[in-house]
């Protein structure tokens, strides 16, 4: 009996209980997306083989030995098991490229260090598993016949010569994995099958391990449960629900198809993508974290088997389970099927799915999944241009592997839709709903904020949303109003995620009942929030964001035409660094929307200002940088950058530079909590389950803050970082000295 694990309760498992499962989970994945993954009957065959042969390198006595007796062996002329089960699959060295690729996925299913010998390499096999070879075989011919294949295991123990061949291939592998583009040279005509091969190996494997399906049953009846809750939702707040608009059917006419969708905000774009979605495997993104819970709760709503795919997901899932009284166990099974993909749609940041785009070890897992289902991409003006050029290059690359995307906003880049075209992107013909929109705002450009300002646009007690571009200037502003009396609210990034998730809740709450409130936000309130105010006063920012901003306020308007002004846009920007935005955008958009004062302004006006705004000529004369940032990094991505982990890949792919802290204010408060949380965490034998309430609880407590906002810091372990000389308030969030200041970054 040779073992594969042996977990904390001390239990065990054998190779051939831990491979049997992945050949079950094969044929799971098969039955439920065999169609749409469209591969052959060579490339089952391939993945059955790389199944069976992943873990058999297992059976040697320096395995046996660490898994028995708990040895801890890992030291140089240790040989890991993935290395030699791909050399006990290399037999003569075939030049089938699949069964290359075969070897390949095998070998570098895990990333293990190289750092053995030539002549340790061939003591494992021919002294050790040579004696095994018998036993291997039977063990391999019981699986293979498990996964439908009658022939002989090709499986042997190869000869001294053949050994210093494959250490010199294995070497190379290795070598060109740090160039993505030059290692795939080794499989021209075979590339897509190699991905494909390797990242569904891992899906199988990782799922296995996990103790989780590989996928959960797709929703057969997406479409009509959608329509019940619809329904239902609407009843709830006293509307009639008379079925999809003509442009959201359109979506199940163009479901095999990659699309662009460019429609008004509040037009219901998401019901498009659902329809287009129809019955496939799905991903749904968006920019920011607030955006992606909301969606989530939305189509947990209507579909229940949804999963959450972001940085704090586990958080997030904890927490919740804590609140709904959940069992612990039931939270830790929707957190494991979504970090392994496996619902059947899924919300998610894009940082979890594009920063794949930089190769880092393991990425096909990612790649390989997004080729057999379709990717909705909303909001895609809420990334930086960088991080913008990732996506696209992920576009293009999951498209020829044969995964469709939706792309839709009411304001997308002319360059990046002309770029989606040549792709062969669909665009669905939206003129008739613009045509029949309403002209929602009357809008009104002035030189400043003023307290006659905003009482003109109270009147009648009207629920007014105000959006500005630093924190400083929110907090102060909210200051400034409360102290006249007025019922004033305050939302931005520097509030702990226990508070903020209260205000969230709160301001939707209270937008929807239209209460005669005054919300003060910064870019949060742009597209992350369900929330329709009477009047919007904004600061001048780039106009796609204004856009935005403009779609939280008379969202759901009729035919009647605003009878007051309902959008002032304030010329000042306190934004005078530049952090937050692009000054030339935004002087830009000023001059743009200079036309716009004392009019009438309806969704056409808008495309057709972002249109002209956003030429390549226009932006090449005026915010050169902007475009400049988005083709030099497709360039440097055209040319194979890559990254060496997959943390690496998501900061390449988000530029991050906040950390997560805890304000000292709040520590002084909970430092009684936060250290017996600590302490739960350094108990060498701590449960899981007490260890993961205890992350959760503690990360509840912290708020992301670049590191120039706070002077100095106190590591208390774990990861936990306090950040001095941060003041804490749960009315005004985490209150810093810094000499600048930012805004909400995605």
């Amino acid at each position: 009996m040779f073992l594969a694990k042996k977990f904390p309760d001390g239990t065990e498992q054998t190779i051939s209980e831990h491979t049997e499962e992945l050949i079950e989970r094969l044929k799971s994945l098969r039955k439920l997306y065999g169609k749409k993954i469209g591969a052959d009957e060579e490339f089952w065959e391939a993945l059955l083989l790389a199944a069976a042969f992943h873990d058999i390198g297992k059976a040697s006595s320096q395995f046996q030995l660490k898994i028995k007796e708990g040895k801890r062996v890992g030291k140089p002329g240790e040989i890991p098991h993935n290395y030699l089960s791909a050399a006990l699959f290399a037999g003569k060295l075939t030049k089938n490229r699949l069964k290359e690729a075969v070897f390949y996925s095998v070998a570098f299913h895990h990333h293990r260090p190289f750092n053995f010998r030539p002549e340790e390499f061939k003591e494992a096999l021919l002294k050790d598993l040579k004696k095994k070879e018998e036993k291997l075989k039977a063990i391999l011919s019981e699986l293979l016949e498990k996964g439908g294949r009658k022939e002989p295991p090709p499986l042997r123990v190869p000869k001294e010569r053949e050994i210093e061949v494959i250490f010199t291939k294995l070497d190379s592998y290795r070598k060109r994995r740090r160039n993505f583009r030059e290692l795939m040279k080794r499989f021209r005509g075979r590339e897509a099958q190699v991905i494909l091969l390797k990242g569904l190996l891992h899906r199988l494997d990782h799922s296995a391990s996990a103790g989780i399906p590989v996928e959960i049953e797709p929703h057969t009846d997406r479409i009509e449960r959608l329509e019940r809750y619809l329904k239902e939702r609407s009843k709830a707040r006293g509307v009639e629900f008379k079925g999809f608009k003509p442009f959201q059917l359109e979506g199940r006419k163009l479901k095999e198809e990659s699309v662009i969708l460019e429609a008004p905000t509040g037009s219901g774009k998401t019901e498009f993508a659902l329809n287009w979605l129809s019955d496939d495997k799905g991903f749904y993104t968006l920019p920011v974290k607030t955006a992606v819970n909301a969606m989530f709760n939305r189509l947990k709503g209507a579909f229940k088997t949804v999963g959450l795919l972001h940085g704090e997901r586990a958080a997030y899932y904890l927490l919740e389970g804590i609140e709904e009284k959940e069992e612990l166990s039931f939270s830790l099974t929707q957190l494991s099927l979504s970090t392994h993909l496996s619902f059947p749609l899924t919300v998610s940041t894009a940082d979890q799915l594009f920063s794949s785009v930089f190769k880092y070890p393991g990425f096909e897992k990612v790649y390989a999944t997004l080729a057999y289902s379709k990717t909705v991409i909303d909001e895609p003006q809420g990334y930086t241009p960088k991080t913008l050029a990732a996506m696209v290059k992920g576009i293009e690359e999951v498209s020829e592997l044969g995964g469709k995307f939706c792309v839709m906003s009411a304001t997308l880049y002319p360059f990046v839709k002309d770029r989606l075209k040549r792709l062969g992107f669909k665009e669905v013909n939206t003129e008739e709903l613009y045509r029949e929109s309403p002209e929602k705002h009357r809008v009104k450009l002035l030189e400043e904020f003023t307290l006659q300002t905003l009482l003109e646009a109270q009147n009648n007690k009207r629920s007014v949303l105000i959006v500005v571009n630093t924190v400083k200037r929110a907090v102060r502003l909210y200051l400034e109003l409360k102290e006249e009396g007025l019922p004033v609210r305050l939302l931005h990034s520097r509030f702990i995620q226990l508070d903020r998730k209260k205000l969230e809740a709160q301001i939707e709450k209270e937008a929807r009942k239209g209460l005669p409130v005054v919300w003060i936000t910064t870019q949060v309130a742009e597209a992350s929030l369900d929330v329709d105010f009477d009047v919007l006063i904004t600061e001048i920012a780039p106009l796609d964001a204004l856009v935005q901003r403009m779609g939280r306020v008379n969202r759901r308007a009729k035919a009647a035409l605003p009878e007051f002004t309902n959008v002032f846009i304030l010329r000042e920007n306190s934004d005078k660094s530049g952090r937050v935005y692009s000054r030339a955008l935004v002087e830009l958009a000023l001059e743009g929307v200079e036309r716009w004062s004392g009019e009438l302004v309806g969704e056409p006006a808008k495309r057709e200002l972002v249109g002209e705004l956003y030429t390549r000529k226009n932006l090449e004369l005026r915010a050169p940088k902007f475009l400049r940032e988005f083709e030099e990094n497709l360039s440097l991505l055209d040319v194979g950058l890559q990254a060496d982990s997959r943390s690496q890949a998501q900061e390449f792919f988000r530029e991050v530079t906040t950390v997560p802290v805890i304000p000292e204010e709040l520590f002084t408060e909970k430092e009684e909590e936060i250290l017996s949380l600590i302490e739960t965490l350094k108990r060498r034998n701590c449960p899981l389950k007490e260890r993961l309430k205890a992350q959760a609880r503690l990360k509840s407590f912290t708020v992301n803050l670049f590191p120039y906002q706070f002077r100095s810091f106190l590591p208390l372990g774990e990861g936990v970082i306090v950040a001095k000389g941060v003041r804490y308030s749960r009315e005004l969030g985490a209150i810093t000295d810094e000499h600048g200041d930012t805004g909400e970054f995605v």
